[in-house]
């Protein structure tokens, strides 16, 4: 359920608190002061709004990501210790990064992060995947559906290839349950935990979601080629930009007129109905789907040593936007990007060996009707 219609039903209950929990299968808790901005708050309940939950109870011993404003900082600030210069940043070697243009600090303590902001300018998820890979799980980008066998079945690569599409029929058509459209963790016992969140919906998808788009009404179009148009050429665009940020208007701007290369974004219980979810289960394969320029699809199978370095390669493509972000972590050690970037990649060769592994080619002017054909006609939805 959208933690929105969560808090309307709660609120006698939530009025009361200072701040809101996620969590996120007993891995991992977020918590976010009620004090932060409401862009933050409406971004990070896209990213992980069906992990809400309303208290803090169960959460000893779990590593956490606690979410301030930026003024907050000054709560975890030792002043006794010499702040160095990274770029446009600072920090403590090993303890804290600070950007105070970006208004944006985030600190390591012990097990924890502590994130303190003042705009949606930072992505929760990166947090949650630094911290799950010291768990020997890991984000993966793809979908992922309960077959009839009981195992799950993976379907990761870029965006575009077809993973939505799949996920659609095997929830629509064939009354399978669905962990997750985007993201799905997996993890070193070969399960695949869900990861589920609103679908972003783009013109390609309307052929597989029709029956979506007729009842919620999504036009083929949304003006983002219009607003790119704009957002690229305005006349001092760079000089606007600027003075917003200093400002604080920025990002609630943006947020606005930002060209958006999607749709609209659905809620999967709004799609597929209630009762079509599953938590968790054992993998039982995985494909990776690749577009090509040839006209006829093919599938083999693959080695995890090969997949391994393209999920591992695909999801930080995921993470693309806040890359920088991620390295000026490391080269203050407050997070070891060394042993982060070794880890995730044992991590995924130990959980991808002895797992059935397939690459699918998929032809580039082939429809997601054609896709679904030709995943029946193999016997790839079993």
């Amino acid at each position: 359920m959208n933690v929105l219609n969560k808090i309307n039903k709660e609120d006698k209950i939530l009025s009361n608190l200072n701040e809101y929990v996620y969590n996120i299968h007993n891995l991992i808790h977020i918590i976010l002061s009620r004090k932060v901005s409401d862009l933050i708050f409406k971004d990070i309940n896209f990213q992980i709004g069906f992990f809400f939950k309303n208290n803090n109870s169960d959460s000893i011993n779990i590593p956490k990501i606690f979410i301030y404003p930026y003024n907050d900082k000054n709560n975890f600030i030792d002043s006794s210790s010499r702040e160095i210069f990274f770029y446009e940043e600072i920090g403590v070697l090993g303890h804290y990064l600070d950007n105070s243009e970006k208004r944006l600090f985030v600190c390591r303590k012990n097990k924890d992060l502590i994130i303190c902001a003042d705009h949606p300018n930072f992505l929760i998820n990166l947090y949650v995947q630094i911290l799950l890979i010291e768990q020997n799980h890991t984000l993966i980008h793809a979908s992922a559906y309960q077959a009839k066998s009981g195992k799950i079945n993976i379907f990761t690569g870029a965006g575009g290839t077809g993973k939505t599409a799949i996920l659609g029929h095997a929830v629509s058509q064939m009354g399978l349950k669905y962990l997750g459209d985007d993201l799905v963790i997996i993890n070193l016992n070969k399960e695949c935990l869900s990861f589920p969140r609103h679908f972003v919906l783009k013109k390609y998808h309307s052929q597989i979601y029709s029956k979506t788009f007729s009842v919620s009404k999504i036009y083929n179009f949304n003006f983002s080629y219009l607003k790119r148009f704009l957002h690229e050429n305005l006349p001092f665009v760079g000089i606007i930009k600027t003075l917003l940020k200093k400002i604080g208007f920025y990002y609630r701007i943006a947020d606005k007129i930002r060209p958006k290369d999607f749709l609209a974004t659905i809620p999967p219980e709004k799609i597929f109905g209630i009762n079509k979810f599953v938590n968790s289960g054992a993998i039982g394969s995985i494909i990776y789907l690749d577009k090509t320029v040839d006209n006829s699809f093919l599938i083999n199978q693959t080695s995890s040593q090969i997949l391994s370095n393209r999920i591992m390669s695909v999801i930080h493509h995921e993470f693309r936007d806040y890359n920088s972000h991620l390295l000026s972590l490391g080269a203050l050690n407050v997070i070891n990007y060394n042993i982060y970037m070794k880890n995730t990649s044992k991590l995924l060769n130990n959980i991808l060996s002895n797992i059935k592994l397939f690459e699918l080619l998929v032809p580039n002017n082939s429809s997601p009707t054609d896709l679904i054909n030709f995943l029946i006609k193999n016997n790839l939805f079993d």
